[in-house]
Order: C-alpha cells, then sequence, then structure tokens
C-alpha cells in the first residue's frame, strides 16, 4: 500500500492492491482516532483503567462506568460525580445524604408541644 498527500486539495492518493482511492484527510484523522489503541472512544480512557465509581447529584443513584462521559442511566442528569476511589464516591454519597437530610429539615420544621 501506497499514499501520496496531494496538498492542494486536502486528499490522499491511495494505491492498494492495484485499486486507487481518494481519501480526504478528515477521514484519515477520523481513522487515527478510532484506532487510537488501548482507548475508549471517549479518547481519555485507557481499556485498563479501572471502573469509575459514580454516583448521581440529582437522585443520588450509584453505578459505575467505563467512561467519563456518561448520563445517571435513572433520571439522565449529567451531573454526576465520578472518581476511581471507592472511599471517595462513598463520601459523596454520605455527603449528599446528609444535604438531603437537612433540606427536609428545613423543608418541614418540627413543631414544639
Amino acid at each position: 500500500m501506497t499514499a501520496r498527500h496531494k496538498p492542494l486539495d486536502n486528499t490522499y492518493a491511495i494505491s492498494f492492491n492495484n485499486y486507487n482511492c481518494i481519501i480526504h484527510i478528515l477521514q484519515v484523522e477520523r481513522l487515527k482516532m478510532a484506532a487510537k489503541a488501548g482507548y475508549y472512544p471517549d479518547g481519555v480512557t485507557k481499556y485498563t483503567d479501572p471502573f469509575y465509581k459514580c454516583v448521581c447529584r440529582e437522585c443520588m443513584h450509584r453505578f459505575w462506568s467505563v467512561t467519563i462521559n456518561i448520563s445517571c442511566s435513572v433520571c439522565g442528569s449529567m451531573n454526576v460525580f465520578r472518581d476511581f476511589d471507592d472511599a471517595k464516591a462513598d463520601e459523596e454519597f454520605e455527603r449528599l445524604m446528609c444535604l438531603k437530610k437537612s433540606e427536609e429539615v428545613r423543608g418541614h420544621p418540627r413543631i414544639s408541644e
């Protein structure tokens, strides 16, 4: 296979087994990105990275994700805490629980007798 860049029209002329093809440079760049070995399509997360431990800040759903650009599967919110560390995800969940409880107390003040 041989490739020859033609800078004036942003294409590559490629010969492969006596077949001639013209590929636009943007298509070549997309192929390079898609072929980035060892990464998920988000381009950030490696196949060898551990799962992200996630907590949705809207509905407090807890889940795992392999990529960083995921929304909550329950409510669809993008306001999601993500970290590789279980302890940090647990801390965020506890923080959200405390916040929710304090909002409930403020919203429903206790009536003293």
